[in-house]
């Protein structure tokens, strides 16, 4: 058992705040250089240029959302074959990785049986057309939710060249998704995580019934931060991912199937943006 507490938030006795200022500065001067695209979701033009539409950025976190068997997973397979490559475009043309040339992808589970995980880690492999030796799937079910964070702190000290991070479901990381303590602690470790280790994190987040709201505080303070949050909504069998809230151009809305083969396919482009 792990026997630290991940969300103790003492400060140091002493703390250089002369240090911690001159990190934080902005210099309006200074030229810095957007993130670099992780994934992006489609194309969009700009003074007459097309240019890829970013969905996740290195640096930063995103986030899933949607009703409970909405197809957030098949959603996530698509988006972690995507972000490796192969043969992923013939099923989602619209959906591309960057700067992920050897970089190691985790996929953290929290919900499903070790089989059931096992299934959608060889759908994701299916989808890219070979086994890639840097896809990292890991299922969590049977810790509780602090060796939770303790085995993804792990894998981030000890686990080099990380390109992509999914957690699903962000929820099993608290006790609580009401605490607001709790919840904001957590928020904070996906901002520092992102950056200190300047990688794209996804997550995923059930919604309230009858709405679009993520669940509980939790919910709330992971969609107020994430640089992109993406419903998935599922009608008679087709799936939509629409763009939700995002600090980005807003991408287009797309719609996948899942086919015969028990795997996710992009299906007719909706050509309507924003939501």
């Amino acid at each position: 058992m792990i026997e630290y507490n991940p969300y103790e938030t003492e400060q140091p006795e002493q703390t250089d705040y002369s240090k911690i200022a001159n990190e934080c500065f902005i210099d309006v001067d200074q030229k810095i250089e957007m993130q670099p695209i992780a994934l992006s979701l489609g194309k969009h033009e700009h003074r007459g240029v097309m240019y890829d539409t970013p969905i996740a950025s290195y640096g930063d976190f995103f986030c899933l959302i949607g009703a409970s068997k909405s197809r957030k997973t098949y959603a996530k397979k698509g988006i972690i074959s995507s972000y490796i490559g192969g043969n992923a475009p013939e099923y989602f043309p619209s959906l591309k990785g960057h700067g992920n040339k050897d970089k190691v992808i985790i996929d953290n589970d929290t919900e499903q049986s070790k089989f059931h995980a096992q299934r959608g880690a060889r759908q994701i492999l299916d989808m890219v057309g070979s086994k890639y030796e840097h896809y990292m799937p890991y299922e969590m079910r049977s810790l509780n939710h602090l060796d939770r964070i303790g085995l993804i702190k792990w894998q981030l000290e000890n686990i080099d060249n990380i390109g992509l991070m999914f957690v699903d479901g962000i929820a099993d990381l608290v006790r609580n998704v009401n605490d607001l303590d709790e919840c904001n602690d957590l928020v904070q470790m996906l901002m520092s995580w992102s950056k200190d280790y300047n990688i794209a994190i996804g997550t995923i987040l059930h919604i309230n019934y009858g709405g679009i709201k993520a669940t509980g505080h939790l919910g709330s303070a992971v969609t107020k931060k994430a640089e992109t949050v993406i419903l998935v909504e599922t009608t008679d069998g087709v799936t939509s991912l629409k763009p939700n809230l995002t600090r980005n151009i807003s991408f287009n809305e797309i719609c996948f199937e899942v086919g015969s083969d028990g795997l996710p396919k992009q299906s007719e482009l909706i050509t309507n943006k924003g939501y």
